[in-house]
């Protein structure tokens, strides 16, 4: 046996021990635990920010601490950034998802998805909010860049009550950090459990064309003249159940509706309808199966060379952490063999040329066999990259005094020292770091944490202390207390943790 090849052995030996075992190899688990908030904690729209502190008596620091756009523990729904008539947005050779993050159901998070080489690149974050201002979490987006009107739309449905919803904006919402209100859609037979809707125009009707999850169970499609409103019933599906995660894919030159099947993993699928009449034609073939139910049948029909290839983009529904019965585990990336001679869509270059769409072999998606390429256990290793937003730099008045701040009460002296504030005597030191954004994180920084020191992390209004994280050493672990007397104890080696707070729940992560 060649040297090569008992390096791939090893190689995924080694693999299967992380998927399998993701403490094997030495590594500590990501998921630490969660603590309960102040219950008058109630997060609102650009109210709150965030500092970080030390409280001593003696010696101690305050470290850098950096707020993140993250992957969480757990993605699903992915669902390609497209045009008004469905075709994808690609700029230089990227495509673009939307994703449900879905630690504690937590926020939307977009990705740049390099078709050359397959990795995942987060860079931004969507947070929903109701037309009352309130935050209303939104699962599933869609997000279309209208070039009939310059307008950015997102179709998701609302978390509760579970109906469609629709937003409208005016900035690309793919970067950073964005805000969008959302409104219940204008759609015949309106019911609970209506979700993962796929909109876009169909050039030869005049009309915009609305496919949805009926109840979490059916498939229906509407038609109305307005992109965001008016939509009619046109036709449904009751011969086949449990379909979820609804995507429109053009194949061959013909589009047809693709759809997740099953309430348990023996009954895994990806079921494909006709878009005349929301008849099955197929099951999508599979050489492994994801082991998961309920899952997305996002197809991507990406240009190669001269011809057009197909990728499945999905996921299961491993729970890894318990956190609740909604968590993702694993993601998989399919290719099918065979591959189009011609390509779905119109390929514009930035000098103003067009290739036109030509279908070229007229291949159908009975003719695809899909082949995995990779699976990857991303909430232990964290092979896709997280995004990071800088918003350090802010400098806040809060009743007349410039941050950095000491506690009226404090007798601390501090001095820089390198990138830290060091500190000493006996009170509090706070630095503050910038707006806390209801679904972004916090690494916090342990370093160096003595006894009877004692760091934190504080979300508070201009006017009131709202909420406190509090870290200190107990023995060999570090505790973890809230305002609201939760604790939780992790190990103490660990250096880095990244803290999610959503709603009331503080939630922790290793992030070494």
């Amino acid at each position: 046996m060649n040297r090569i090849s008992i390096m791939n052995i090893l190689k995924s030996a080694a693999l299967a021990a992380a998927i399998l075992f993701p403490t094997a190899l030495g590594a500590q688990a990501r998921y630490l635990g969660q603590a309960t908030l102040n219950e008058n904690f109630s997060p609102a729209r650009n109210s709150h920010y965030w500092s970080v502190g030390t409280e001593v008596n003696g010696k101690g620091h305050v470290l850098p601490a950096r707020q993140v756009l993250s992957t969480g523990v757990a993605q699903a729904d992915f669902r390609i950034c497209t045009y008004e008539d469905g075709s994808p947005i690609c700029e230089n050779g990227k495509y673009f998802f939307c994703v449900s993050s879905r630690l504690a159901g937590l926020c939307q998070t977009v990705y740049e998805y390099d078709i050359n080489t397959c990795s995942l690149n987060l860079i931004g974050t969507i947070q929903g909010y109701s037309s009352e201002g309130s935050v209303k979490e939104v699962v599933a987006p869609h997000i279309i860049c209208n070039r009939m009107d310059g307008f950015w739309y997102v179709f998701a449905h609302w978390e509760a009550p579970h109906n469609l919803c629709v937003g409208k904006t005016m900035r690309d919402p793919r970067f950073g950090y964005s805000e969008v209100t959302f409104s219940l859609l204008d759609y015949e037979g309106a019911a609970k459990g209506d979700e993962d809707n796929f909109v876009y125009f169909d050039k030869e009707l005049s009309k915009w064309v609305l496919v949805y999850s009926r109840k979490s169970d059916t498939i229906s499609k509407q038609y109305s003249d307005s992109i965001d409103r008016g939509y009619r019933l046109i036709c449904s599906n009751d011969s086949e159940r449990s379909l979820t995660g609804i995507n429109v894919v053009p194949i061959g030159g013909t589009k047809y509706l693709i759809s997740g099947f099953g309430w348990s993993p023996a009954e895994d699928a990806y079921k494909v309808f006709s878009m005349d009449d929301l008849s099955y034609i197929c099951d999508l073939s599979l050489d492994m199966p994801t082991g998961g139910f309920r899952g997305w049948g996002t197809v991507i029909p990406i240009p190669e060379g001269m011809e057009t290839k197909y990728q499945l983009l999905t996921f299961d529904r491993i729970n890894p952490t318990g956190v609740n019965s909604w968590q993702y585990g694993n993601i998989y990336l399919y290719e099918a063999r065979e591959r189009n001679s011609g390509t779905e869509y119109e390929i514009k270059r930035a000098e103003g040329c067009v290739i036109p769409a030509d279908p070229g072999r007229n291949l159908t998606p009975g003719d695809l066999h899909f082949v995995r390429k990779f699976s990857t256990r991303h909430n232990y290793d964290q092979e896709i990259r997280t995004g990071e937003i800088n918003l350090g730099a802010r400098i806040f008045m809060a009743k007349g005094t410039i941050y950095p701040v000491t506690d009226s009460s404090a007798t601390v002296r501090c001095r820089q020292d390198g990138s830290d504030v060091a500190v000493s005597g006996k009170g509090r030191f706070s630095l503050l770091g910038g707006t806390h954004l209801p679904n972004c994180e916090y690494v916090i920084d342990l370093t160096g944490l003595e006894r009877g020191e004692k760091r934190y992390l504080s979300i508070r209004t201009l006017e009131e202390n709202c909420t406190e994280i509090t870290f200190e050493k107990s023995g060999k672990d570090t505790l973890i207390r809230t305002d609201a007397g939760s604790s939780l104890a992790v190990p103490g080696g660990i250096r880095h943790i990244r803290v999610v707070i959503h709603e009331r729940k503080a939630y922790f992560l290793n992030a070494d």
